[in-house]
């Protein structure tokens, strides 16, 4: 499929369903892999969505969405929790490539997100570049670390909670906001199984 420059968040959203469709079946087409993609791409880009997803190397969006060159603006961080950097990331993708599609992508058995339910005993024997993403994670998931005794699966409930706690700060900025509200983007929450391949959408 050539994809114009100008297409709407639902027929972004439409084209990532198909793509983790045929991941899940192992029907990989790999679209857009090429040297003719890759020359085509050097004078600039145009991605149909942006996904905000953890550094875990069993994460590949690309992959997972079976896309290629130029297809996704990739937004990678550990718990795929949101900084200053990585918002103006995304302010950018909209603002000076159109971007339609946002996408917040959880995984299961995050590892940072673990570590943020961890004890303080525990988590207190990581560096501090760690401790501070747990904490970041912490105050991303407040309904979950208070329920914790009445959740069968924390650390599920916690990566879904911490999704939607980073989509809420995506659209509570500004100018991403306004396209919200335009309907010229969209924000969407999602959530990763290593066991089945499948994106659920939340």
């Amino acid at each position: 499929m050539t994809l114009s420059p100008e297409i709407s968040p639902y027929l972004a959203l439409r084209i990532l369903k198909e793509g983790n469709a045929r991941f899940v079946s192992d029907r990989l087409e790999h679209p857009h892999s090429g040297i003719l993609r890759r020359n085509e791409m050097a004078g600039g880009q145009h991605p149909f969505a942006a996904v905000v997803a953890c550094s875990d190397s069993r994460v590949p969006p690309e992959i997972i969405f079976d896309r290629g060159i130029g297809d996704l603006f990739v937004v990678r961080v550990a718990g795929n929790i949101l900084e200053p950097a990585g918002l103006g990331s995304l302010v950018f993708a909209v603002r000076h490539l159109d971007c339609p599609l946002i996408v917040v992508m959880g995984h299961e058995s995050c590892g940072a997100v673990k570590a943020s339910l961890a004890p303080d005993t525990d988590l207190i024997r990581e560096p501090v570049a760690v401790i501070r993403i747990a904490e970041m994670i912490r105050e991303n998931i407040p309904d979950t670390i208070s329920r914790r005794s009445k959740i069968v699966d924390i650390t599920a409930a916690a990566v879904k909670e911490n999704a939607g706690t980073v989509a809420k700060q995506i659209e509570s900025e500004p100018f991403l906001e306004q396209k919200v509200a335009e309907g010229a983007v969209a924000v969407k929450m999602a959530y990763y199984s290593f066991a089945t391949g499948v994106v659920s959408w939340l």
